[in-house]
């Protein structure tokens, strides 16, 4: 699949987890672990990442989710990927400049309360819109959406269950085929 930039993670705990947070995110990085966790920001919650890859590779995260009503949140992000200068060859491996790939992923997500548990707990849902610019040579869009849902339980033998479909869309076209996006 095209567009593995969409597979890097975010916050630190979600990637010490080993990306195992599908359940338990409940920070402004919800919005790309589970848009469904994103129901338990208390107010408002930012997050900022800066991360160096192998290769002149570098990766940038800001996202800030703001509660907008008891039951409600919205949220926003922007990654920025960089991956270096890259030199151009032609088909006698005759090097001919360089290039510059990069993307750019902007999110939009929405959460909410649905349904209070009376034993203690509640269940929410969420989604995620995402723009994906990518430019390697010739620049392509791609457009995702993830659907997240999470049941929280509080009483005596507390547990998370959650469900998260994530890149749901149109993978990026850069010249005749389109590739399609890491489900």
């Amino acid at each position: 699949s095209g567009a593995q930039e969409l597979n890097l993670g975010v916050g630190a705990r979600g990637i010490a987890m080993g990306e195992a947070v599908t359940a338990v995110a409940d920070d402004v990085t919800a919005i790309h672990w589970n848009p469904a966790g994103l129901a338990s920001v208390p107010t408002g919650s930012a997050s900022f990442m800066q991360s160096l890859y192998l290769g002149n590779i570098s990766y940038q995260y800001a996202a800030y989710a703001h509660r907008i009503s008891e039951r409600q949140v919205l949220a926003a992000s922007v990654q920025a990927v960089d991956f270096g200068s890259i030199d151009r060859r032609d088909v006698n491996n005759i090097t001919d400049g360089s290039f510059h790939p990069r993307s750019m992923l902007y999110s939009f997500a929405f959460a909410q309360n649905v349904h209070e548990i009376e034993e203690g707990g509640d269940m929410s849902a969420g989604f995620t819109a995402r723009w994906l610019r990518s430019q390697i040579v010739s620049t392509a869009d791609s457009y995702a959406l993830d659907i997240g849902f999470r049941v929280k339980m509080t009483g005596d033998t507390p547990h998370q269950v959650a469900f998260v479909a994530q890149n749901l869309g149109s993978g990026p076209k850069f010249d005749k085929q389109r590739e399609r996006l890491p489900f």
